[in-house]
């Protein structure tokens, strides 16, 4: 057994028995350089040998490539991170990608699956949920197609959207938009867009993009009005639900990229949830996991049983792995584990707790709820006071006087409370910190800096973070009530205490 990811299979797709490994997620994409000469650009063998490391892919931009306007010739896109445009192009507007994503999505599946066989390696490919990209030879017709015209989204304060004009441009591709409240307009999609991609024995699904970034923002930045809102969210809700539907037709997935939560429009959630459940073709997917997502976590995975992907963008090290912590103690069956700075090839690091024995779970997740009352200058482990108010390592902000150096938190506390009497708190920086590393602040102010600013509020004036490396305390009684976390596995023990931002992925004693 080994800390490979918290998933026992991909349910039908890898069909193991529970206690398996739990494996990592992996997305690949196309690298942060321009692709050499004038040839597309698949993954080197390297590159494929790394990956084939991972059990299941989601793979995107493969073989970006755009058409020179004036000679006709190919031309490899230029990507940076998962923006891509055409060089010489003198604006977004007058750029044009070939469309061929969904056959070079294919053929780097064929290879992938190739270099691992005959171990089965589940390969999703790409899609934005409803903005029409022109690499794609279903979605480009959208673009380029005026008999489509009608099923192109038309608002009444923006008129058609256009994303060049309408701030919808995120990849560097992105042009029209489907119209989603049209139920043709949807079998359109679900027939021209994602059946080519998906219908394919090279490829397992689909990873479906900003599946609610409609709902959530980009309605109510073109000033929808709330008919339109309300429109807009019943037929992003029917988009998903007919792609599962499809997808669990042909014994295919789709991985769902959602925002929503038990605190943002968590009903959305709700209909997404029940649609996975009602065709059994859905992943969960989280962006950007992080520890406060814990306790949903727990509830789609463990309450509901949905298989979930969760991709974390940070390492917090405090002392152990934060962000692992968190999704090993909400994780249920088919549950995967992602992370990366970034979405290229290099992104991607095998970490060294991929490699630890974890073994099946032996508890679900396990919440105790603690009152805990601390003197005025208990030792805060794991607490910034200082956030973002310095402009740099050795210099005084609002509120904020620099105390010099020290060696260690006490020779901190000595230093600040020493020289400033009157300060409210101080905060040491550890030896890790970097430009920052063993700098000591006392915190002098403003009004307002009290216990209310506890366990962590970010805006001023408070100003407080969990932030490994930092030791601080304050001058006043901290009263609150708090969860802490832990969960048993066969091999490894873990807990996460969210008040101070610290988590133990610790080996278990063998018997």
């Amino acid at each position: 057994m080994s800390l490979k990811a918290v998933t026992v299979s991909l349910l039908l797709v890898l069909s193991l028995a529970r206690g398996e490994p739990w494996w990592p997620f992996s997305w690949a994409t196309p690298p942060v350089h321009a692709f050499p000469g004038a040839s597309s650009r698949f993954m080197n063998p390297s590159e494929v040998a790394a990956f084939a490391r991972y059990p299941m892919l989601n793979i995107w931009g493969i073989n970006a490539t755009c058409v020179n306007a004036t000679s006709g010739a190919a031309v490899p896109a230029s990507c940076r991170g998962s923006y891509c445009t055409c060089p010489g192009s003198p604006s977004p507007e007058e750029q044009r990608f070939l469309p061929l994503m969904e056959s070079s999505l294919h053929a780097q599946a064929r290879v992938l699956k190739d270099a691992k066989a005959p171990t089965a390696f589940p390969i999703l490919g790409y899609l934005n949920s409803a903005v029409m990209q022109q690499y794609s030879l279903g979605q480009n017709r959208l673009n380029t197609d005026d008999a489509l015209a009608h099923w192109r989204m038309n608002l009444s304060r923006v008129g058609v959207v256009d994303c060049f004009k309408n701030d919808c441009n995120y990849q560097g591709m992105e042009y029209r938009v489907l119209d989603f409240r049209i139920p043709e307009a949807r079998a359109w999609w679900v027939e021209n867009v994602l059946a080519p991609l998906i219908n394919s024995p090279d490829i397992d699904g689909t990873f479906l993009d900003e599946s609610n970034n409609f709902v959530t923002n980009l309605c109510p930045h073109w000033g929808c009005t709330p008919s339109e809102q309300a429109a807009v969210t019943a037929g992003q809700l029917a988009l998903l639900d007919e792609a599962l539907a499809y997808a669990a037709s042909i014994g295919k997935w789709v991985c769902v990229s959602l925002t929503c939560s038990n605190l943002q429009i968590p009903e959305y959630c709700d209909a997404a949830h029940q649609s996975m459940l009602e065709h059994g073709s859905g992943m969960r997917f989280y962006e950007f996991f992080r520890p406060t997502d814990l306790a949903y976590l727990a509830y789609e995975a463990q309450t509901l049983g949905l298989p979930v992907v969760a991709h974390a963008g940070a390492r917090t090290m405090n002392p152990h792995w934060v962000e692992l912590a968190a999704f090993l103690i909400g994780a249920g069956n088919y549950s995967y584990f992602s992370h990366s700075g970034g979405w290229t090839y290099n992104d991607f690091p095998w970490e060294p707790e991929f490699d630890m024995p974890l073994g099946a779970p032996l508890t679900p997740a396990v919440a105790v709820n603690t009152s805990t009352v601390l003197p005025p200058w208990s030792t805060l482990a794991g607490t910034s006071l200082i956030f973002s108010l310095p402009s740099a390592p050795g210099k005084d902000g609002p509120g904020v006087v620099f105390a010099g150096n020290a060696s260690s938190a006490e020779g901190c506390a000595q230093a600040a409370r020493g020289a400033y009497p009157a300060t409210l708190g101080w905060t040491w920086v550890s030896a890790g910190g970097g430009a920052w590393a063993l700098g000591c602040y006392a915190r002098t102010g403003p009004e307002g800096f009290n216990a209310s600013c506890f366990p962590q509020q970010q805006a001023a004036p408070c100003s407080v973070v969990l932030q490994a490396g930092c030791t601080s305390a304050v001058a006043f009684t901290l009263s609150y009530n708090s969860t802490s976390w832990a969960r048993e596995f066969e091999h490894v023990s873990v807990a996460y205490d969210p008040q101070n931002g610290t988590a133990y992925i610790t080996p278990r004693q063998r018997r």
